[in-house]
């Protein structure tokens, strides 16, 4: 019956995916009236498969037969031959090439991809007419890049005698990653992500092995052993990183094997560390990870990718993953680690990858879906299935309006106060009224209607009439349904349906519709 009602709505907005599916929007079902969205950088998100990657529209492939499927189209310095599926390098000395060119157009952006794999000796990396793009690396893995052209030539140069061979060479240019928005799958099924504006303040949040995370030890124990690009990680490619802590035996406190990255923070301000680890066998591990608080906690690794989050008030600045005699479960942990991120947030938000310098996503806005025709002043019912990020004290704020300064609106909000859902009705600039709902968690997914009609208003949640208000006029002119509040309060959280009636449901109907 549920779903019978949500296909009669006059709008009716639902994740979907199309074009190629990498294309991500929220489309009207019923009516008209796209959403206005905006976000002005690039995001990511985790797909129906569980991946972590970025949204974006990408080109058709640019380079020519980047699987060496046949020996052409490519010019081959001294000690490269194309063979059996791949491009073999048999070199000596720096700098030697194969090549494509008139494959970048300066100035466009572009994603690259290659994969190393056989490994011998040296090191290869992808450049733009010998401008470095992917870095050298030299170990079997694949590699991907994101970067703006200022050459036109695309080179794989091997240096120090490379000898190895690679494959799936592949170039696409980024057609629009900033204003789309994100169709996400944590929760295993697909809502749309609206977050704030935040940065990930680890400079390298993939390549533990950079200088920029240090390694230490004290007493019995050893230092960390890093191998690069040892393990698929959560976005599907070779680039998660191997740590193995090694007690040698130690029980103390002051036995402890350690990564560690500083950054430049406040003292006092709100601060969440995240980072994926899994175990690299069948073991699970206690493993010490600090946040930036400097408080101790005991965290289970088992052999299946989990993100681990902490938020806490700055009182260090640093993050820290370790084993200590006085705190591990064992001697030896060996874990591969990924996508590590620190940000001056309250609670962890999207992964934002970095390679060298600390990175920001902006804001997602979404706005100015609907029109007259499609809303009813005089009675409806405003539906959603929402979650909030955060139960943070924040407002946050969506519903109808008369697109102008808010003076005429249905309201439903995530209120300041800890878990309230509240639905208000606004006329002539001032509320009428408010009807309060104290949930036990705004970041689980409920199932929300508030139906407005003279001197007729109530607020269902979750199959459940939980508040209801027998006088209040209509009001006039709703014409926009959005995602925000005049002066501020945007909505942040996921959504996984939003519907507008022209008309007032019955009991029977609302308790249909919102019940999980």
């Amino acid at each position: 019956m549920a779903d019978n009602l949500l296909e009669k709505a006059s709008i009716l907005l639902t994740p979907t995916a199309y074009n190629d599916g990498s294309m991500l929007s929220v489309k009207p079902e019923n009516g008209d009236g796209d959403f206005t969205f905006s976000r002005g950088s690039a995001a990511t998100r985790v797909n129906a498969q569980g991946l972590v990657e970025n949204v974006q529209i990408l080109s058709s492939e640019l380079v020519t037969n980047g699987d060496f499927a046949i020996d052409s189209d490519w010019n081959k310095g001294t000690g490269w031959s194309i063979a059996n599926g791949k491009a073999v390098a048999n070199t000596t000395g720096n700098f030697v090439n194969l090549y494509q060119n008139s494959v970048f157009v300066v100035g466009k952006t572009y994603k690259t991809t290659f994969t190393i794999v056989d490994y011998t000796q040296g090191k290869v990396r992808l450049t733009e007419g010998g401008v470095n793009v992917s870095g050298y690396q030299n170990a079997v893995g694949t590699y991907t890049t994101y970067f703006t052209a200022s050459q036109t030539a695309l080179y794989m140069q091997g240096s120090e005698s490379f000898i190895g061979s690679i494959d799936n060479v592949s170039v696409k240019e980024i057609t629009d990653d900033t204003d789309l928005p994100r169709i996400d799958y944590t929760d295993g099924c697909g809502s749309w992500l609206l977050e704030p504006q935040s940065t990930n303040l680890i400079t390298y949040s993939e390549d533990i092995s950079d200088s920029s995370w240090l390694k230490t030890s004290s007493g019995t124990a050893s230092i960390p052993a890093i191998t690069s690009n040892y393990s698929i990680s959560p976005d599907g490619t070779l680039n998660a990183s191997r740590v193995v802590f090694d007690l040698n035996g130690g029980t103390t406190s002051s036995d402890f094997s350690q990564l560690q990255h500083n950054i430049s923070s406040t003292i006092g301000l709100s601060y969440t560390s995240s980072v994926y680890m899994k175990s690299n066998n069948d073991s699970t591990y206690n493993l010490t990870f600090i946040p930036v608080s400097g408080s101790t906690n005991i965290v289970e690794v088992t052999p299946q990718w989990k993100r681990f989050d902490l938020s806490a008030v700055l009182s260090s600045s640093n993050m820290r993953i370790r084993t200590r005699g006085s705190e591990s479960s064992g001697d030896v942990t060996d874990i591969s680690i990924w996508g590590a991120q620190i940000e001056q947030q309250s609670y962890a938000t999207s992964y934002i990858p970095t390679n060298g310098a600390i990175a920001t996503r902006l804001a997602d806005v979404a706005n100015n879906s609907g029109n007259s025709t499609l809303i009813n002043s005089t009675e409806g019912v405003l539906y959603v299935e929402i979650a909030a990020l955060a139960d943070d004290g924040t407002n946050r704020i969506f519903g109808l309006s008369n697109n102008s300064n808010f003076s005429e609106s249905i309201i439903l909000r995530y209120s300041s106060l800890s878990n309230r859902i509240s639905a208000q009705v606004r006329k002539s600039g001032s509320y009428e009224f408010t009807i309060n709902y104290d949930s036990t968690d705004v970041t689980a997914f409920s199932k929300i209607a508030f139906k407005y009609k003279q001197n007729d208003f109530a607020l269902w949640v979750n199959g459940i009439e939980v508040g209801v208000a027998s006088s209040g006029d209509v009001i006039s002119g709703l014409d926009t349904l959005g995602f925000s509040w005049v002066g501020g309060n945007i909505f942040y959280g996921k959504a996984k349906a939003l519907a507008v009636y022209k008309e007032a449901l019955t009991d029977a109907q609302l308790q249909s519709l919102t019940t999980i």
